[in-house]
């Protein structure tokens, strides 16, 4: 707002100074003698984002001067630390209009600040200087934001693009050159990481956030930006990465250091770095054939509303900030800041209320309903709430040119949203040019049929595979049920999806225990945990669906994904150990023990374990099996050792034969099979070539993880096959096949 004012200059001081550090120098300024204007939305602290270069005018009331000067300074986030004072201007009470948070006693004050000329973010605090000196300042420094991002739904714009199925197809213009994007998903190995816990860069300025920083607490932002994730791309190559998958990368709330509370729908956290930052990353990565992956929220923003019950039994609610809570400042899009377009929460008592992801049905339980308890929950059945969130989704493409969504908290949104969303916006991205964009559901639940429901009926891509993560936790962590729980899955339940091959398999991530956490504590050395969390990585990247690793895998993290009770009693989960920092940090610890404790030196490419992923990942790339085939059960007598074929859909290309001692029960040795057993349930040529390739003595290994792994073959022609302990064997059948050679 721009305030054309006569104004009086306070009484002149030194001129402007600089480098003072954050925090108050002297006593502390009392919070009710400093008064800002809070309940105005067009005026700041309530408005807090700006193009770059505004001129940003703030009003203010200061009560009991006494001669006093009244000052502001400010930083900028790319000199942070670096402080700037400047003297407030007396309005006279003729010229000012009497603001209505402005009380008797209360002067109004000014100040006109210019803003950067690119993007970041600025922190100011108000104070006075006494006639004898003494500064002070007021407790908090407020943020403002400089982007070129929306504050509003209706600056997205949504041009005419295409028409498709007779719908019309629209969005924003691109804002940088969009390439297609992969059409071989399924040949890339995917890395989920945490920005914030990933990388750091020399140039961040983690404080000039909403989000607090502090990287001893665990509850806190700890530093990683986008720029240590970009200057970290050679690194994911190296472990043979094609696919990242970022963080949710909004401006979020002070508890949101994950990103998963968003305040603006349209604004990169200046703590992670811009919209420039994003699309640098996201083109570096291109240039490494490194599709990136962006993790966005439509079900929930950060908490900013306060419920009450009216004495005719309605939900009532008002903003946090505007009843003084000035740590939870107003979200964006503005035209949307009203209560109507959020559910209000259950009744007290409801078990729903909870919303914690517990429900294993088809999450009719879980929508409408605050995520947590407390997140507040968009009325997404709503046409006005519909149409801004799928814009917002094409908004993040067009700016950015990333390659998919991985779209958090699936079946806390309504069915009939997501239908017409993944429509519209696949829509929109082929109309643009990316033709081959990915969308990943993330439903929670264990019943295949209830998240194939999200996959068959709304059309995504693929979904994340939390059933298949179940049964590896229940048959291989906690020995609760026999490998047979996974075949039967493969064989019966991959019919319940659109197309299970683009199910996202992951064995940990930020909502899990670790799974080395487990066979650490099983076997109590790491060598052997390590051998079994190969078994477990081989599984899946071996295998026909789309394979994750979590960041810090690799470097054999460790954590746990646990509870800790209070002195009362009461239990508070935690996830605070599998969500530590790939950076140095020690400093960071809670009630279990310090964070933070690395096997390895940070980004090391030499672990153990991070040779073997490379080494799954160049076979998972290389062997068109395994990339473009099929699972076919095999060894059906061999009921503790998972054996299945791969049999790729070109007839020209080489089928292959997986083996993998997930129990640990070896050394194994198979029983002697003939080859026309081994091959009898195969389709042709497929099983022919297998046959006469062993017959001729052309078995081979391609993959071999493990000590006394072999595939040896008797006088008779018969093959059988060896695994040590946890071992893998990835065995071809054809001479003029690729010897991949790829042996840990």
């Amino acid at each position: 707002m721009t305030m054309d004012w006569t104004v009086h200059p306070a009484a002149p001081r030194d001129t402007l100074s600089a480098g003072r550090p954050p925090g108050p120098d002297g006593p502390v300024e009392s919070s009710d003698r400093i008064r800002e204007l809070f309940t105005d939305p067009t005026l700041v602290p309530a408005r807090w984002l700006f193009p770059p270069g505004a001129v940003v005018d703030i009003l203010f009331g200061v009560r009991g001067c006494d001669g006093a000067e009244v000052r502001l300074r400010h930083d900028l986030s790319c000199e942070p630390g670096v402080w700037h004072e400047i003297p407030a201007q007396r309005v006279p009470e003729d010229v000012a209009p009497r603001h209505p948070a402005l009380q008797q006693g209360d002067a109004a004050y000014h100040v006109r600040l210019q803003g950067p000329a690119r993007e970041g973010a600025m922190r100011y605090q108000v104070g006075t200087v006494s006639p004898s000196g003494v500064v002070t300042w007021m407790p908090q420094a407020r943020l403002l934001v400089f982007a070129r991002s929306p504050w509003r739904s209706d600056m997205v714009g949504a041009a005419a693009m295409a028409m498709e199925g007779g719908r019309k197809v629209s969005g924003p213009v691109p804002r940088t050159t969009m390439t297609p994007g992969p059409t071989d998903w399924r040949r890339r190995l995917f890395y989920s990481l945490m920005l914030d816990r990933f990388a750091r860069d020399a140039r961040a300025a983690p404080e000039h956030s909403f989000v607090r920083h502090d990287p001893s607490s665990l509850f806190a932002s700890h530093g990683g930006t986008l720029a240590g994730a970009r200057d970290r791309l050679d690194y994911l190559a190296a472990l043979g990465v094609g696919a990242v998958i970022l963080s949710p990368v909004y401006v979020n709330d002070p508890d949101g250091y994950h990103g998963y509370h968003p305040l603006s729908l349209y604004t990169v956290d200046p703590r992670l770095g811009t919209m420039a930052d994003l699309r640098t990353l996201v083109r570096e990565a291109h240039k490494r054939d490194i599709a990136v992956v962006l993790d966005v929220v439509v079900n929930h923003m950060a908490p900013s509303l306060v419920w009450s019950r009216g004495a005719d039994g309605a939900m009532n609610a008002t903003f946090r900030y505007v009843t003084g809570d000035l740590d939870t400042p107003l979200f964006l899009p503005e035209d949307f800041r009203d209560p109507a377009f959020f559910h209000p929460p259950p009744p007290d008592g409801d078990a729903a209320a909870d919303g914690d992801g517990s429900d294993d049905g088809d999450g009719d339980g879980l929508v409408g309903v605050p995520l947590f308890g407390f997140l507040d929950d968009w009325r997404t059945e709503m046409p006005d709430v519909r149409a801004m969130l799928i814009a917002h989704l094409k908004y993040w493409i067009a700016q950015t040119d990333i390659d998919g969504f991985r779209l958090d908290a699936v079946r806390h949104v309504d069915l009939d949203f997501w239908t017409t969303a993944i429509r519209d916006v696949s829509a929109y991205a082929r109309a643009i040019g990316k033709t081959g964009f990915l969308t990943l559901g993330e439903h929670a639940g264990e019943d295949p049929a209830a998240v194939g429901v999200y996959s068959k009926q709304a059309g995504f891509s693929g979904m994340i595979d939390y059933p298949l993560f179940y049964r590896l936790t229940r048959a291989v962590v906690h020995r609760a049920a026999p490998l047979d729980t996974l075949r039967r899955y493969w064989r019966d339940d991959v019919w319940c999806y659109r197309d299970s091959r683009y199910n996202l398999g992951f064995i940990d991530n930020q909502d899990t225990s670790r799974f080395l956490h487990a066979w650490g504590r099983r076997f109590g050395d790491r060598d052997t945990a390590r051998a079994a969390l190969a078994a477990a990585l081989a599984v899946l990247v071996l295998g026909p669906g789309l394979a994750a690793v979590y960041y810090g895998t690799e470097q054999e993290f460790s954590g746990e994904c646990g509870t800790w009770i209070d002195a009362d009693g009461d239990a508070h989960p935690h996830d605070a150990y599998v969500r530590e920092d790939m950076f140095p940090n020690p400093d960071c610890a809670w009630v279990h023990g310090p964070l933070n404790t690395p096997a390895f030196p940070p980004y090391d490419t030499d672990t153990p374990t991070f040779r073997t992923i490379a080494h799954l990942a160049a076979a998972r790339r290389r062997t068109p099996a395994v990339y473009a085939g099929n699972r076919y059960a095999a060894l059906p007598w061999e009921p503790d050792i998972l054996a299945w074929f791969m049999v790729p859909e070109d007839d020209t290309a080489e089928a292959v034969l997986v083996l993998v001692d997930l129990l640990g029960i070896g050394p194994w040795a198979g029983a002697p099979v003939d080859p026309v057993d081994l091959a009898r349930d195969l389709p042709q040529p497929h099983a022919r070539r297998i046959v006469c390739g062993a017959s001729a003595g052309d078995a081979r290994l391609l993959v071999s993880l493990g000590d006394g792994v072999a595939c040896e073959r008797d006088e008779g022609g018969r093959l059988r096959f060896r695994l040590g302990r946890h071992g893998v064997a990835m065995v071809g059948f054809s001479a003029s096949g690729p010897g991949l050679g790829l042996v840990a």
